[in-house]
C-alpha cells in the first residue's frame, strides 16, 4: 500500500481519531503516533502504521491506494478498455456522488462482460457492474435524471421484464443446443424465438454446465 518492505505491523487503534485526510485513494485517520489508511474502495481491509513508517512512504503506482487497486492501476493500457472501464467502477463505488452527474471523456459503443463474453452498450454494461445483477435481453436499463450522456449508476434504473421461469421443455431445447457447441447468445436468441422468452446468459451457461458431458464443450 506504501511501497514499504520494513514497516512494523501494528493493530487498527480504536477511538476517534485526531484528524482525517484524502491521500489520493486512501483515507487517512490520524490517531497520535500512529495512522490508519482505508482504500475507498473497501475491498481490502484496513492498515495501520507507526507514523515514522507512514512518513516513509513512497507510490507503487500512479496515486496511493490498496494492493487491489494498485495492481489495477499498475496495469494502465494493458488491459482491455471494457476492463479499465470496470476497475474504475469497483474504484469508485462508494464515493460516486448520487447528486451529480457523471460523464466519460471516451467510451467505446461496446464492452465486453468478462464474464461470459457478452457484449453491452455502455450503460447496460455500468447498471450491470455496479448494481451485480444480470441483464436478459428484455431490460432496458434508463436514466431517472433525463439526461442522456450521464453515466451515474445512481441515475440509472430497470424497466425490468417479469421473470420467466425455465420450463422443461426450454430447459431440454438448452442442453440440445449446446451438445451442438452453440454460444450461449446464441441459444438465447433462439430461445426467444422458440419460446418468445428471455432469459438471461448467466442462467444458460448454468443450464448448460448441469451436465457432466457439456463440461468438456467450449462457451
Amino acid at each position: 500500500m506504501f511501497g514499504l518492505l520494513d514497516a512494523e505491523p501494528i493493530p487498527i487503534p480504536n477511538g476517534t481519531p485526531d484528524r482525517i485526510e484524502q491521500l489520493d485513494y486512501l483515507r487517512i485517520a490520524h490517531h497520535g503516533d500512529s495512522v490508519v489508511a482505508t482504500c475507498q474502495c473497501r475491498r481490502h481491509p484496513s492498515v495501520a502504521l507507526h507514523r515514522d513508517d507512514y512518513d516513509r512512504r513512497c507510490k507503487l503506482a500512479a496515486s496511493f491506494a490498496c494492493p487491489i487497486c494498485t495492481n489495477e492501476l499498475k496495469q494502465g493500457s494493458g488491459v482491455s478498455a471494457s476492463d479499465r472501464f470496470q476497475y474504475w467502477l469497483a474504484q469508485h463505488r462508494y464515493v460516486i456522488d448520487p447528486t451529480e452527474h457523471l460523464y466519460a471523456s471516451v467510451l467505446p459503443k461496446r464492452l465486453v462482460d468478462v464474464a461470459d463474453g457478452t457484449l453491452m452498450r455502455p450503460r447496460r454494461f455500468i447498471y450491470a457492474k455496479f448494481h451485480a445483477v444480470d441483464l436478459t435481453s428484455k431490460d432496458k436499463v434508463l436514466m431517472k435524471c433525463g439526461d442522456a450522456n450521464c453515466l451515474n449508476p445512481h441515475h440509472m434504473h430497470l424497466a425490468a421484464s417479469p421473470a420467466k421461469k425455465v420450463s422443461s421443455e426450454m430447459h431440454t431445447d438448452i442442453l440440445k443446443w449446446a451438445k451442438r457447441n452453440m454460444t450461449n447468445k446464441a441459444i438465447q436468441e433462439l430461445l426467444e424465438m422458440r419460446h418468445g422468452t428471455s432469459i438471461s446468459v448467466r442462467t444458460i451457461s448454468k443450464i448448460r454446465n448441469e451436465s457432466p458431458r457439456l463440461e468438456a464443450i467450449a462457451i
